[in-house]
């Protein structure tokens, strides 16, 4: 009994988190650094799970985890690997790591129900929004790495909709981050010769929108070097 009140208490605290939102703004300052820590123990202890919006989630420095994933872009593979292996074996995990794992376990949540409840009912355009905002905000490619899997959120009744809030995030971006922009949304809208040359949703993007995936794709990477991506644009090495 201990354990389904708590369940029914976490997905009632979750369900106000997400419908709350002038609510949140006056609780605030009590609910900011420990909103996160109640994802990571969702993720622990297999829930309860309801959809939230990365921007809402508190005790996340945002400034520090962008620069420190900038520092992570430009690590050698090895060299990543190593900073891995330290953190698990430390039992820390970076604060977008935390919140892919909890995304990542809402959107299996939603895969293996019958019936979905509220909280998990994500449109295509919720999905895109948190992933731009881990990718754009936060500068996770593990985000985008663990998310774009689940593009079938993607399909042609939304696909213009969702791709204008990537489209407008990639001019201004810096490089390493149009760089994880482009492969998820090479990936996720299935465009180039690993999927369709002219893109799945060619037929329902305008043109404008079919012209900025062929660009993209053409224009290749900002950071690796394109002619050997073993390697940086700098020459250090990728691998």
């Amino acid at each position: 009994m201990k354990t389904a009140n708590w369940s029914l208490t976490g997905k009632r605290l979750c369900g106000f988190v997400l419908r709350q939102r002038a609510a949140e703004k006056l609780l605030g300052a009590f609910m900011s650094g420990w909103i996160i820590d109640i994802l990571k123990d969702a993720v622990a202890n297999g829930g309860p799970y309801c959809w939230v919006s990365p921007e809402d989630v508190g005790g996340i420095d945002r400034q520090e985890v962008l620069a420190n994933n900038r520092k992570r872009w430009f690590l050698s593979v090895k060299e990543y690997r190593l900073l891995r292996d330290d953190e698990f074996a430390r039992g820390h995990d970076p604060a977008d790591v935390s919140l892919t794992e909890y995304l990542t376990d809402c959107l299996l949540e939603r895969e293996s129900l019958t019936a979905i409840p509220p909280e998990l009912r994500i449109t295509g355009r919720d999905y895109v929004e948190a992933v731009r905002y881990m990718i754009c905000e936060l500068g996770s490619s593990y985000a985008s790495n663990m998310l774009q899997m689940y593009r079938d959120l993607i399909d042609e009744t939304n696909a213009s909709a969702c791709l204008v809030c990537l489209q407008e995030e990639f001019e201004p971006a810096e490089p390493f981050i149009k760089d994880i922009l482009r492969d998820f949304i090479l990936e996720v809208f299935q465009f180039g010769e690993l999927w369709y040359e002219e893109g799945k949703y060619k037929n329902v993007l305008t043109d404008a929108q079919n012209r900025f995936l062929r660009k993209i794709y053409d224009d290749l990477y900002y950071t690796y070097n394109n002619d050997d991506l073993r390697f940086f644009r700098d020459g250090s090495p990728r691998f």
